[in-house]
């Protein structure tokens, strides 16, 4: 169990006594699935699981058990929790959406993944693919500002993309009703792309496009193959 921080050793439990959450609301993407893994091989466990008693369900920490799993572990530290269903559905919410609504000072972020490339570490195994690495790397790419009057989960890269230009509901031409906005995936690639790259107004308004057609006939579903879809579809 040397893959365990030491320290928690005495929460280490058999995988096979833990039980997957079978409410997990939280999906992980192989991409997702993927980061934990490398995660996992280079750091070792050092945060437990969190374990509601009855059933021994995992609350929080359910893709770290399948990424140990697909590594071969045979135990996790975890920490175990007495309480019902309902505080342990809504701790594993809150546990998921409150890191989710935390957001990255860019120019901090830059600085670090900068540092540690030039520490020769392999930067690409903590979580970014290359599209979003590259622009860090290159000497004369500044992180975008951040519009700090807004405080939603999809901001805009400074002054280029609004809000209102991320996901906002369309009327469309056959129904005259509001056409709901594409899906979360789509909108996290305009995110990404937004952020990352930049756009001019007339990008953003072919990227608005986009999303709304993706929304009616079919959108890719993998993060990485839906940033490069958005990336191609608004040349």
């Amino acid at each position: 169990m040397s893959q365990i921080a030491q320290g928690l050793e005495h929460l280490a439990l058999p995988i096979a006594s833990l039980t997957p959450d079978p409410r997990n609301a939280r999906r992980h993407s192989d991409r997702n699935l993927a980061a934990i893994v490398e995660s996992l091989k280079r750091y070792g466990q050092r945060k437990p699981v969190v374990v509601q008693r009855q059933g021994m369900i995992v609350r929080a920490g359910n893709g770290t058990m399948v990424a140990a799993q697909a590594l071969g572990w045979t135990h996790l530290a975890a920490l175990i929790v007495d309480e019902n269903d309902i505080d342990a559905q809504g701790f594993a919410l809150a546990d998921n959406r409150t890191a989710e609504l935390a957001e990255w000072d860019y120019e901090e972020l830059t600085n670090i993944i900068r540092d540690l490339h030039t520490a020769e570490v392999d930067v690409g195994g903590l979580g970014w693919a290359d599209f979003e690495l590259d622009p860090m790397l290159k000497a004369e790419w500044a992180p975008p500002a951040t519009d700090e009057s807004y405080l939603g989960p999809a901001r805009s890269a400074g002054a280029v993309v609004s809000q209102q230009q991320i996901a906002p509901p369309v009327q469309t031409a056959q129904s005259g009703r509001a056409q709901d906005a594409p899906p979360p995936i789509v909108a996290e690639a305009a995110e990404t792309i937004t952020r990352w790259i930049g756009l001019t107004a007339e990008q953003a308004e072919a990227l608005d496009a986009v999303k709304v057609s993706c929304a009616e006939d079919g959108c890719p579903e993998a993060d990485g193959d839906a940033v490069a879809w958005l990336i191609e579809q608004a040349q």
